[in-house]
């Protein structure tokens, strides 16, 4: 039997499905939450920090953040962030150290400042699946 030299021929579409999570967010300083999970887009992570596109006026400089972290697709909609912590969910928090004003709304830079061992193993989910697809295309090379 012939070996396969084709990628497309070893890769599964699960390999390359997009990793995603939604991610409703609480303002603890202005006391508003944001949960509408289009509203808040995850732009760029790592170890200390997380850049995240939000509406305009949704945080200031130095505001405290409370990042509610879901898989992708959220089984119910949800009204009210809740109070304690669900199964399904991380609760990250951390403070807002810089904010780029974009016409349709804001890069948030926010800085991880409490429960970094939860943070760390969101952020292991995503070099995980980096690692994967890079290792797909290693082979292939």
């Amino acid at each position: 039997m012939k070996s396969s030299k084709n990628l497309g021929d070893k890769v599964t579409i699960s390999q390359f499905r997009e990793l995603k999570h939604n991610i409703l967010l609480k303002n603890n300083t202005s006391q508003t939450e944001i949960v509408d999970p289009s509203a808040v887009q995850l732009i760029e992570l790592d170890e200390r920090f997380v850049v995240l596109s939000l509406p305009l006026n949704s945080c200031g400089l130095g505001h405290l953040l409370s990042l509610y972290i879901y898989d992708h697709p959220m089984k119910q909609r949800i009204k009210k962030l809740p109070r304690e912590v669900a199964a399904n969910q991380r609760v990250i928090s951390g403070r807002v150290q810089e904010i780029n004003k974009l016409e349709e709304g804001l890069n948030t830079t926010v800085e991880i400042t409490s429960s970094v061992d939860e943070w760390k193993q969101v952020i292991k989910l995503y070099i995980d699946h980096q690692s994967n697809i890079s290792h797909l295309f290693e082979k292939k090379l």
